[in-house]
This record gives structure tokens, sequence and C-alpha cells, in this order.
């Protein structure tokens, strides 16, 4: 997220950006938000946010948190995208047992601390 009426703000997006790709998993669901659209003094227009969400294959949304504009869509999107990344995870697990792509071994050992 990055305030639409602060450069410096949208320009240490790419800074986040590197930091996600070094530090999480390559599947995690990125969305960038441009925040307080209602407010005069845009330093940052929308054409450049959406530009920088597709280079980097993100959804872009504009919202405003003070007059709770496109919040709910926001969220909907980002939970539809997490959703839909877990069953096509789940389903390419299932696929990859189907095909006898994945071994399970019996002779893992068990920590003695499990409860099982």
């Amino acid at each position: 997220m990055y305030d639409v009426t602060n450069e410096t703000s949208f320009n240490n997006v790419i800074c986040w950006l590197e930091n996600i790709a070094h530090n999480a998993s390559k599947e995690v669901c990125k969305f960038l938000v441009g925040n307080k659209c209602e407010k005069d003094g845009r330093e940052v227009d929308y054409k450049r946010g959406k530009t920088l969400a597709s280079a980097y294959e993100m959804q872009f949304e504009e919202v405003s948190a003070k007059h709770n504009l496109n919040l709910e869509n926001v969220f909907q999107l980002l939970c539809k995208n997490i959703v839909d990344q877990r069953l096509s995870h789940q389903h390419d697990l299932e696929e990859a047992f189907k095909e006898n792509k994945v071994e399970l071994s019996s002779k893992s050992k068990m920590s003695k601390w499990c409860g099982c």
C-alpha cells in the first residue's frame, strides 16, 4: 500500500517488492493498493500505480480508507486470489499423487513429542 499523495511512499513499493521476492514464498499473493484517492494534491496518478502493478504481475486498486471506498473490493479480490491459489495447489498435489509422482515413506521418524 502506498499513499497517492506521497511520491516517496510509492517509490518505496519497489523496495518492499524486492524484500518480498527475497524473503517470502514464490507463491505469495501480492496486491498493490493506492490509498487516499479522495484527497487533492495527488503525486502518483492511477496509471503509474497500474503500470507498476502490471510489471510485478499484481492486481491494483485505489482506495480511500477514510471514506471506505473500494476497501471491501480489495479484500474480496485478495481473499479470492488466496483461495484460488490454495485450491490450485491442492489440485496439483492430487494430480501428482494420481500420477505416482509423489512417494510417501513409511520410514519417516516420529518425534518423541508427537502426540499421535
